[in-house]
Parts: structure tokens; C-alpha cells; sequence
């Protein structure tokens, strides 16, 4: 099933085929396209274009009051308007959705609708909005113990450290990041955690043991390989 087909089915199907989807929309779409130049940035419009009018949800929901699932419906769309280059009103939509989705006194789910808002503010350089988003997010986590996010909230804690020129501290983010996902088993971000490593990493001394860690993370995959993560991936080992 392609991206489009992803999000489309996710916005019109049941509800508990929506509720455990919602969280892999974004990451499908985003690391399906290929990271290569104006062909990249082409690819990924138009899945997110197939994506975005997929959103709305279906009637059934309204109705019947499920303001859950309504609220996450803007922070997903703002999210997509986002990756297309529309940063400021897709972060406008992202923000309605999340007081929307507060608004029902939920928090399930909460640090990754956090993680997404943290990364669109970091993108318009309003790092200070993005640091309160990762600390809120942290905090939901210590209270909910949903704790499979954490290795993200850690990478991109790390990549706002690192826009404040502390890449000290941004280092520190990044190998707690890749212990936790280690642990947790979850490659990707694992993965990610990885490449901040090697591309942190200016000492000649240092580098080899980064790039040990990264081509590790790498050997462990055996499919997905054309994914944007894993081609970026390939193309530091390669370099390096």
C-alpha cells in the first residue's frame, strides 16, 4: 500500500484502525520519498498533496462526538502543509489541532504530537518555542510512561542544542538518544540517533567510533533501503 493510500484509508476507515495509524502516517510519507535534490522535494509534495485531503473525518465522527480523534486531524494536516514548504500556517493549523486535542484532556499520544510541533517550530528558528514543546513532552512521558519516543524527543533536543551552537550538550542528546533506542529496539531512530553521531563528530579520533556505530545501525536492515533515512544513512558511510 502506497503513502496516499496510507492516509487515505487512516482517515476513512474505522476508528481503531485510525487510532493505532495516526502516529506512522507522517513517518510513512516522509521516509518513502528519496532525498534527491528538486526530485526529493517534488516527490514528497505530491504524496503529501495525496495525503492532505485524505484528512478530513469521515461524517461518522463528527456525529457521534469523538473530539479525540477530530483533534489530531488538524495537528496531522498542519504537519503536511508544513513539509511542503508552508511553515508558518501549517504550524498555525498544528497549534489549533494541539489546544483542540488539550481540550479533551487527553494525553495519549501527547509527546509525539509534541515532537512534531518541536521539529516545524526548529524549522522557522523559534528554537525557544520548540524547547518548551520537547520539555512538555518529556514531562507527559515521565507522567504516562508512554516511553517509545523518547530516543526522537532526545535526537531533537540534540538538533535544538546544536542550532544554539552547544554541541557539548547536543552530543550528550545524541548518545542518550541512541542507548534508548537501542534498548527499545526501535532502528529508526536508532538510526537517526546514529547519523547525528557521526555528523557531530569533528575530531578525527572521534569519527571512526561514530561511524562504526552508524554502519552497525545500518547492517541491521534488510529491506527499506530506499527510505530517506537509510539512503542518507548510506550516503555518510560512503563519504566517510
Amino acid at each position: 500500500m502506497n503513502c496516499g493510500a496510507v492516509a487515505y484509508f487512516t482517515a476513512t476507515n474505522s476508528i481503531p484502525t485510525t487510532f493505532h495509524m495516526d502516529r506512522s502516517v507522517p513517518l510513512l510519507i516522509a521516509s518513502s520519498a528519496r532525498p534527491r535534490g528538486n526530485s526529493y522535494t517534488l516527490e514528497l509534495r505530491k504524496r503529501l498533496n495525496a495525503y492532505s485531503p485524505a484528512i478530513p473525518v469521515p461524517p461518522a465522527h463528527r456525529s457521534r462526538g469523538f473530539r479525540y480523534y477530530l483533534s489530531w486531524v488538524p495537528i496531522l494536516q498542519g504537519w503536511a502543509h508544513a513539509q511542503t514548504g508552508a511553515l508558518i500556517d501549517g504550524l498555525t493549523q498544528m497549534q489549533e489541532g494541539f489546544a483542540a486535542f488539550r481540550s479533551t484532556g487527553a494525553s495519549l499520544r501527547a509527546p509525539y504530537y509534541l515532537a512534531l510541533l518541536a521539529e516545524t517550530c526548529r524549522k522557522l528558528g523559534r528554537l525557544d518555542e520548540a524547547w518548551k514543546c520537547v520539555v512538555e513532552a518529556f514531562a507527559i512521558d515521565q507522567q504516562t510512561g508512554e516511553s517509545w519516543l523518547k530516543p526522537e524527543l532526545n535526537r531533537i533536543k540534540g538538533d535544538i542544542l546544536l542550532d544554539r551552537d552547544d554541541r557539548r550538550a547536543a552530543g550528550v542528546c545524541y548518545q542518550e538518544a541512541f542507548r534508548l533506542a537501542r534498548n527499545l529496539g526501535t532502528k529508526f531512530f536508532e538510526l537517526r540517533a546514529a547519523m547525528r553521531l557521526v555528523q557531530l563528530q569533528t575530531s578525527s579520533s572521534q569519527k571512526p567510533g561514530a561511524i562504526k556505530l552508524l554502519a552497525k545501525s545500518y547492517q541491521d536492515f534488510q529491506e527499506g533501503l530506499d527510505t530517506v533515512d537509510l539512503l542518507q544513512a548510506r550516503e555518510l558511510l560512503e563519504f566517510f
